[in-house]
């Protein structure tokens, strides 16, 4: 078993009130901070693998069963057919754009599924979301997805962001096959 190498370091006085601050805001200790911008750094250098975790995280615990929540149904009107011309039918305002049926939507993260279930779906590492995610990077009330005529998730100002194609995002229209970060969280958006 791997011991923890502990080391004392002295931080400079311009840096140590904000570690505190953050500290205090995102509710996780100093030396959590440190290991984990230790960490990043080191991958983002070659000096660790993209895949390798952190020694000071705990196993990963096994993934979850799926959770099985609905989106209510969004039924369109049937087409107002009407006689156009000498004989011949067509469809009422047929340049008028016309989706398909939105059934369910399902985010795919951690080796899970999590199929949204209202109209207003919270996540965050907060207990009280929607969908809680108990990662460092992701704030407390980390995004909101709002499912009415469109799916869209809007970005709750949150420290590490939302990241669509490497680009931050505050509010984006959601479509099938959209991968998103919430901080360094992989998601996954899909239309079933």
């Amino acid at each position: 078993m791997l011991r923890p190498l502990v080391k004392t370091f002295t931080i400079t006085p311009a840096l140590a009130p904000l570690l505190e601050q953050m500290s205090h805001d995102m509710a996780v200790p100093v030396e959590g901070l440190v290991n984990q911008a230790l960490f990043n750094w080191a991958r983002l250098h070659g000096y660790a693998e993209p895949s390798v975790t952190p020694v000071t995280k705990p196993p990963a615990a096994p993934p979850p069963e799926p959770e099985t929540t609905r989106v209510p149904i969004i039924e369109e009107p049937e087409p107002d057919w009407r006689i156009e011309g000498a004989g011949s039918f067509g469809i009422a305002d047929s340049t008028e754009p016309r989706g398909e049926k939105l059934r369910r939507v399902v985010l795919q993260l951690q080796g899970r599924e999590v199929e949204l279930d209202s109209q207003r779906f919270l996540i965050g590492r907060d207990v009280s979301c929607d969908l809680t995610i108990d990662a460092p990077r992701i704030s407390r009330q980390h995004a909101v997805i709002h499912i009415g005529e469109h799916v869209e998730l809007e970005d709750l100002g949150s420290s590490n962001g939302t990241w669509h194609l490497g680009a931050r995002i505050e509010r984006r229209r959601l479509e099938h096959g959209d991968e998103l970060y919430l901080g360094d969280v992989a998601v996954r958006v899909e239309f079933r």
